[in-house]
This record gives C-alpha cells, structure tokens and sequence, in this order.
C-alpha cells in the first residue's frame, strides 16, 4: 500500500542577481524606445548588448535585428521568472501556512482555472479580446499589464489566507459581487483548495493501515493538475473523471468515422444499431475511448472544464454537423446510430455520461425517425 502524501509547496521562481537587472534594461530599453528617447534607448541597448553575454546568451546572429533578438532574449527570461520551482521537499503531514500556502493555492488555481484570462479582462477592458495565455504572457509589449494581474492574483489569495474573512468578504472588498462570473468562480475555487490542503490526513492514513484498518481510495497526481487533495489516502494512479479525455474522444471520432464509412460503403446504407463490448479495465487504459464511441454513435460529445479539464457532461452535437468522409472525399451527413452495450464496470460517473446521451439523442428536436435509429428502433419496440 502507498499513501498519497502532498507535493512539495511551489512557488514562481523570479529572477535574482544580474537577470533582474538584464529584465530591467530591457524594460527600461523599450519604455524609452516607446516614447522617442532615441539617446537614453541608445544607452539600454549597449548596457544590454554587454550583460547578455556574461550570462551565457549569444549576441545578435548574422543578419538578425536587435529588435528581433530582444524579443527572444525577453520571451526566454520571462519563462525563467514564471517557472515554478519547489520549496524542498514534502514533510510527512505538514500542513502548509503562510507564504508556502499562498504560493501552493496560486500554483493549483492558475493551473486548473483560467483565472489570469478574467483578471486581465476586469482590469483591461479595452484588452477584452485578448487571451493572457497566448496574447499577454511573454509578450514584451504587455509586460506590464502581465505583472499587474499576476500582483493583483497573489494580493488576493494573500488576503484570503492571511485574514479571518469569508471568501464573499474578501471578493466584495474588490469589487467582486456577481457570483454567476467566470471570475467570481475561479477565485472561488481557491477555497476549496485551501480547505482540502488543511485537511491533511496523511499521517493519520498511516497509522490506520498499521492498525490494519481501512484506508480510503485515492489518486496519485499533482494537486495542480487532478484532483488528488486532501492527500493521505490508498493510492489510485487513474484518475476517472477526465474520461473520455479530449485525445480519446478524437480517437473515437475517427474510429466511428471509419467503421460508418465502411459499412455505408459496402451496404449503401447506414448501420441502425451497433454493439460495443466495454471493459473497465481497456477503459482505463484508453482514457475512455470506448465512453466516446458509444457517445459520439449516438451524435453526443463530452463537455470538459476549461481549467482542468474534468468531464463535466455531455452535450448534442447538431445532425447537420454530424458528417463523415468517404473513400471518394465526398462529404455526406450521417445519422445518429442506435448503440448497444455489454459493459462491465462499476464506474458511476461512465455510466452517467452514457445514460444522459441517449437521453439527449431520444428526445433531440432536430432529427426524426429517418436520421435518428435510437428513436426509430424505440418506436418499432413501442408498436
């Protein structure tokens, strides 16, 4: 038996000594660049021009524009300073304080939500059609909005962690009020992961398996990526509720697809109802490619977290989306198909999924009898 036992707190790396100073020449460098101060940007090119290379990068290459090779130059130190790194090592049932839990819970919030994205959009409206991820990071032209809204994150969870407040308290002190927003339920969710890492049970765990007694199930994973706290549990190493991940529903799709086009090929018709044979076991191998194709037969697809991605349910695909290639590269529609299943698991959350799409695909309103066998073969059971 194997414990579940909490990572090492992370914390962003920053830069020290003379890479700082390097990021602030550049800063600096373009700021000034900005506002036509051709002399004093001058000046932060030569300085920057003479730091870069005692730390290890190359000058500008043959035929490369120093504005060109700045902004790779930015874009690598920008990477440093938002790397994570760890504060030593984990301590058999410690529960993290302070600083070590501010950093943990900013960590798990910035990698499970899309926080930073409806920050930047509260603080910048005028930059609402940018994405932190992609247009913002490492952008040295937003540089500064970047710090902002990664201060802004830290002040917050700091006053949650630090404080005697609620959460709704703490929200209201920043003008955070409407509940039903992206932001309001990112920033929420940091109470949660507050909560589950100061209900360590690790050491408890440990001594109720030297008892013989029984220890809870499970999972094995960062807690930035799964939901793995509070730790101190038998150890799992799956973890079931992102399946069918996103790879293995397009895995299905093409594996459905192919099996279609086949047999309308060879039958000049479509399949009415088809069988699946699921294991639990190849489930779990596969990330729930099975799940997927029983789904996607019947026209549905899983919908996943944003953050974390976790399965948070299924949804109707259109019928006039629903199409296949044939052999020929014609594209032609295709119906939604009847599925049968011999399943053999005790997975809750598999089931679930697979119940509430051919719910979804009974009671479609955008197909009939013709293009829709689930419906039809009811029918003919109903007559």
């Amino acid at each position: 038996m194997m414990i579940t036992h909490m990572t090492p707190a992370m914390a962003i790396s920053g830069l020290y000594g003379n890479y700082t100073k390097l990021l602030n020449y550049i800063d600096r460098y373009n700021d000034q660049v900005a506002n036509n101060v051709s002399g004093n940007a001058y000046e932060y090119k030569k300085l920057i021009l003479e730091l870069a290379p005692s730390l290890g990068f190359e000058k500008p290459k043959n035929g490369q524009t120093f504005e060109a090779w700045l902004e790779d130059l930015h874009t690598y130190l920008d990477d440093m300073q938002n790397d994570f790194n760890t504060y030593g090592l984990h301590t058999i049932g410690k529960i993290l304080s302070g600083e070590e839990l501010i950093e943990e819970v900013i960590t798990i919030i910035t990698s499970r939500t899309t926080v930073y994205n409806h920050i930047l959009h509260m603080i910048y409206p005028n930059l609402k059609d940018k994405n932190y991820y992609n247009d913002i990071r490492g952008n040295s032209q937003y540089y500064a909005q970047s710090e902002v809204v990664k201060t802004w994150l830290r002040t917050f969870i700091g006053d949650l962690v630090n404080n005697t407040y609620t959460f709704d308290e703490v929200a209201k002190m920043y003008g955070i009020t409407n509940k039903s927003s992206k932001l309001y339920q990112s920033l929420n969710y940091s109470t949660k992961v507050i909560e589950n890492i100061k209900n360590n049970n690790e050491w408890n765990a440990i001594m109720t398996a030297l008892s013989g007694g029984y220890v809870t199930p499970g999972l094995f994973a960062d807690p930035a990526y799964a939901d793995s706290i509070p730790t101190g549990h038998m150890g799992r190493t799956s973890d079931t509720t992102k399946m069918p991940t996103k790879a293995a529903y397009e895995s299905a799709v093409k594996v459905v697809d192919l099996l279609l086009v086949n047999y309308y090929e060879k039958h000049g018709k479509w399949p009415e109802l088809t069988a699946l044979i699921l294991w639990g076991t190849e489930i779990l191998r596969t990330e729930g490619i099975g799940v997927a194709e029983f789904l996607y037969f019947l026209g549905c697809r899983p919908t996943w977290n944003e953050g974390d991605e976790a399965v948070t349910g299924v949804e109707l695909i259109p019928i006039n989306e629903l199409t296949v290639t044939l052999s020929n590269g014609k594209v032609v529609n295709r119906p939604r198909v009847d599925v049968f299943a011999s399943m053999v698991t005790s997975n809750v959350d598999w089931i679930k999924l697979m119940l509430t799409a051919v719910d979804l695909a009974l009671n479609s309103t955008d197909d009939t009898v013709a293009n829709n066998f689930l419906k039809k073969n009811i029918m003919l059971k109903i007559q």
